[in-house]
This record gives C-alpha cells, structure tokens and sequence, in this order.
C-alpha cells in the first residue's frame, strides 16, 4: 500500500487500466483505500470516490475496459 500511496498519490502519477471490466472495481477499491491511508496520514478528512471521480478528470486514472 505504501508504494501506491507514494507513487501514485505523493509522485502525482497516472494509472491505466486497459481490457477486460473484471479488474476494475478491485483496482478502485486499492487506490480508494490509498487515498483514505495518505488523508489518515496527514489528518486530511478527504471522500475517496470524490477523489477517484477527480483523479479521472484529471486524467490520472484511465480506465478503457470492455
């Protein structure tokens, strides 16, 4: 989980997921649960699905599944 959160929350960086829908909700479920660690962390209150929802209008988190 500390790597998610460095890499994909503190670096700033972008996740994409390509193929098949299965894989989705459990991707989501992590990154929420990354995002929740990293707002504990720092006592941020922060709604995960609010932030997956701007992480993908950012362009941060792609999904092109099928």
């Amino acid at each position: 989980m500390n790597d998610i959160v460095s890499a994909y929350i503190k670096k700033e960086g972008s996740f994409y997921l390509c193929g098949p829908t299965w894989p989705v909700p459990d991707v989501t479920d992590v990154l929420k649960e990354a995002i929740a660690a990293e707002a504990k962390m720092t006592g941020r209150k922060v709604d995960p699905k609010k932030e997956i929802d701007r992480l993908k209008e950012d362009g941060r988190y792609v999904l092109e599944v099928y």
